[in-house]
């Protein structure tokens, strides 16, 4: 039986949540018998945790693995050891301990899919987890990553390291370009999610069920975020004034227009919850002119599968988080992307959307340019609709690539 380790899956985020699914279900389609584990990059209390909403049989979420901060000391004594055989010693039962002996045994060591902590977010303990599954003599595999330079001269020797001995598959063309340089031999593809089933009909009656969302479809689906909080490129941006002055304007204008409701659409759940950011730009929106039953809060998201039947509903999607605009892709909505780094443009080239891409950090962004854009896209809403579900089988097909790789190897592990 084959045992899959997946490392640095996050969570409390819909689009991770998404795209972690999406490969769950890839790989126990393809390796139906297997045994599949996660550890996860949730740098919060063992007490919050939350695993992806995947609860098939064989699939362990491993909740007492996770590594964090105060892990340093064991971390730094590990990685000693493995150049410094003579500092081996007997140590006691720890995380560090317990994630490598989890490597040893693994037949495939995965890197769920997801932004770029190796990269610009430049996360040590994301790259600790890779480094380990090298030095265990594991090779990982890269499902359909982004990655990048980090700044940090230290950080980047290391990332090369595991690379070049990492099966690496990524989602866009910017990272493709970039592991060329460095001579690290990778595989473009696009985003993970975009396997996912094609439509929210497609689901059981029981998950059908359980999305009941009071949602008016004469409407757009606003995905705001507060990306200076966590985003190195944006911390010392006043995006909020953007947002204000520009996004919020831009869509009372449209909206009043064409009597379109707009609905706000949580991204972030749990310890990442944004709901005081949602409430201030509901506030704002209503400060601005518009009345309580013109925009609201969509309140009870209970998954990702919620989060989707939201964006099929919309008759455009406005979205400044990366998997707002994949899985509008997905179910054939038009849209916007407010895009705060270029994997968002990267999705909006690969579906042939580039004319509705917007990139936040641009000074000339502006309200005439997004009315304009929005008129487009709406007006052309079932060409475009047409369009990406015309795009969706080829797509669908990228972002399973690395199952091919993954099956030719457990041929020669089913051998041993």
């Amino acid at each position: 039986m084959l045992k899959i380790l997946v490392i640095n899956q996050h969570t409390a985020n819909f689009g991770d949540d998404a795209a972690g699914v999406a490969m769950a279900i890839q790989l126990h389609q393809q390796f139906p018998d297997a045994e599949l584990h996660f550890v996860y990059n949730w740098p919060w209390g063992k007490d919050q945790f939350l695993p992806i909403p995947y609860k098939q049989d064989k699939t362990f979420h491993h909740n007492e693995i996770i590594i964090q901060k105060t892990d340093l000391l064991d971390a730094i004594r590990y990685v000693s050891t493995k150049f410094l055989p003579i500092l081996i010693k007997n140590r006691p039962q720890t995380t560090i301990s317990a994630y490598v002996n989890l490597v040893k045994e693994s037949d495939f060591v995965i890197v769920s899919p997801g932004g770029s902590n190796i990269g610009i977010y430049q996360d040590w303990i994301c790259l600790f987890r890779v480094l380990v599954a090298v030095l265990e003599k594991k090779r990982p595999v890269f499902h359909l990553n982004s990655l990048g330079k980090s700044g940090n001269l230290v950080f980047d020797i290391i990332t090369k390291f595991v690379l070049k001995r990492s099966q690496v598959f990524v989602r866009e063309k910017k990272s493709h370009e970039m592991l060329n340089k460095w001579g690290i031999y990778n595989v473009r593809g696009v985003d993970t999610a975009l396997s996912l089933s094609a439509t929210v009909k497609d689901l059981s009656k029981d998950e059908q069920k359980a999305i009941n969302l009071d949602i008016d479809e004469e409407s757009i689906v606003f995905i705001p975020t507060r990306i200076g909080s966590w985003h190195p490129l944006y911390n010392k941006m006043n995006l909020e004034q953007t947002i204000n002055q520009e996004i919020i304007l831009s869509l009372i204008t449209f909206s009043q227009k064409h009597n379109l409701k707009i609905y706000i659409l949580p991204h972030l759940y749990s310890v990442l919850s944004e709901n005081k950011l949602l409430q201030n730009i509901q506030d704002t929106f209503l400060k601005l002119g518009l009345k309580e039953d013109q925009v609201k809060i969509i309140e009870n998201i209970s998954n990702f599968r919620d989060y989707e039947k939201c964006i099929s509903h919309g008759r455009l999607v406005i979205s400044m988080r990366y998997h707002g605009v994949i899985l509008s892709i997905k179910q054939g909505i038009p849209f916007i992307s407010l895009a705060y780094e270029n994997k968002m443009k990267e999705a909006c080239n690969y579906s042939e959307m580039l004319d509705f891409n917007f990139d936040l950090t641009d000074d000339n962004l502006n309200k005439k340019q997004m009315l304009k854009s929005y008129e487009l896209a709406y007006q052309n809403r079932e060409a475009i609709s047409k369009h990406l579900k015309n795009k969706l089988p080829i797509l669908s097909d990228l972002s399973r690539l690395p199952l091919t790789y993954l099956y030719l190897k457990s041929l020669e592990v089913n051998k041993k």
